[in-house]
């Protein structure tokens, strides 16, 4: 989930957001962190998945791509696509799985609000205009 180039400085930014590190990162841990990504690197790969779509939802994704757009933070996000699940008459958890398997090949992942904006508004907002391509 983080990006690309910038994976250490993510994780130690997150850690910080959590409370820990206030004192500074130990050298175990940063090695701990080098470990972790390397492992991720080696034997996980997640990539954006075409999946079939139903109209309800395919309506509901092109929905999303303005909301996207205007919502600036994470909280903003995960409240829009919540409101354009229900205002397409779809489960929310229904929608959060269509959401995660375009995106991250994968059912379920992380908090789709602060996911959204580390990979960057655009990259999702054209990951959603490639999936509902007919």
């Amino acid at each position: 989930m983080a990006p690309e180039g910038s994976e250490t400085d993510f994780i130690i930014d997150k850690l910080h957001t959590y409370r820990y590190g206030k004192e500074g990162l130990s050298e175990d841990l940063k090695r701990r962190i080098n470990y972790a990504l390397n492992w991720s690197k080696d034997f996980t790969e997640i990539t954006e998945q075409s999946i079939e779509l139903t109209e309800q939802e395919k309506t509901a994704l092109k929905e999303l791509i303005p909301v996207l757009n205007a919502e600036a933070t994470e909280d903003e996000i995960q409240t829009g696509i919540f409101n354009v699940a229900r205002n397409n008459e779809l489960k929310p958890g229904k929608f959060f799985k269509v959401l995660y398997k375009i995106l991250l090949g994968a059912p379920q992942g992380p908090r789709l609000g602060p996911y959204v904006l580390a990979m960057g508004k655009e990259n999702v907002i054209d990951a959603l205009k490639r999936a509902t391509k007919e």
